[in-house]
């Protein structure tokens, strides 16, 4: 048996963790950019 308080904690937890996945897949293309002109700077320099 769950605690009621532990149980909302564990619910707490999952929807932060979903929003958190939700803000990278929007913000993805953006990071991938970024990071793709990254590596593209590291390519120059080597």
């Amino acid at each position: 048996m769950h605690l009621p308080g532990q149980r909302a904690v564990h619910e707490i937890g999952l929807w932060v963790f979903l929003c958190f996945i939700a803000v990278i897949f929007n913000n993805f293309s953006r990071y991938y950019r970024i990071f793709g002109s990254i590596d593209c700077i590291c390519k120059w320099e080597a």
